[in-house]
């Protein structure tokens, strides 16, 4: 976890947003801005926040203190046919060098990417996606007993089952809003 924080602030969003998704926000999912569900990064506690702030020198330190400070080599994975991990990847590969990580990309077939997905074959790989419909992510996270599209591997608590469970027979829209923010 720390060095997944670390490597989250060691990483320029707002630079890698306007490659990839030029205009779009740092915070597009799994609830877009302008859904009522919507949380904006200043609402979120500081904790993460940090997460979204662009910071070199701290994700140095925070690699150092969990023993990664002389650096490490990872492998992301990307689609070959999908020029945005393309340049995803070539932005991560710059700046976690100056982080001491050497990114490796192992570029693969969609049927080999999904599989290498589905059975969390891989040191780290992507997922660019969106959605209308704030229900869809935690929905994937939850469909089956360690779900394939569960990608952040989030612990699925007791209390993340009811949350989801009382959100999904919610039908009043402000009170499935607030559960949705609440998830």
């Amino acid at each position: 976890k720390d060095v997944r924080s670390a490597l989250m602030i060691g990483t320029d969003l707002g630079a890698i947003r306007d490659l990839v998704f030029p205009g779009g926000d740092l915070l597009g999912w799994p609830v877009a801005k302008g859904d009522p569900a919507y949380t904006a990064i200043a609402d979120l506690p500081a904790s993460t926040q940090e997460l979204f702030t662009y910071d070199a020198a701290k994700a140095k330190q925070m690699l150092t203190a969990a023993g990664f400070g002389s650096g490490y080599k990872v492998t992301l994975q990307i689609q070959a046919n999908d020029e945005k991990q393309a340049n995803f990847a070539a932005a991560l590969v710059d700046q976690w060098s100056k982080l001491n990580v050497t990114l490796a990309i192992q570029v693969l077939d969609s049927a080999a990417f999904t599989a290498n997905g589905n059975n969390r074959t891989y040191d780290i790989n992507t997922m660019i996606m969106s959605t209308a419909n704030p229900i869809v992510p935690e929905n994937w996270a939850h469909t089956v007993p360690n779900p394939p599209n569960n990608s952040n591997i989030y612990l699925l608590t007791e209390n993340f089952t009811t949350m989801y469970q009382t959100m999904i027979a919610e039908s009043d829209v402000t009170k499935r809003t607030q559960d949705i923010k609440d998830l």
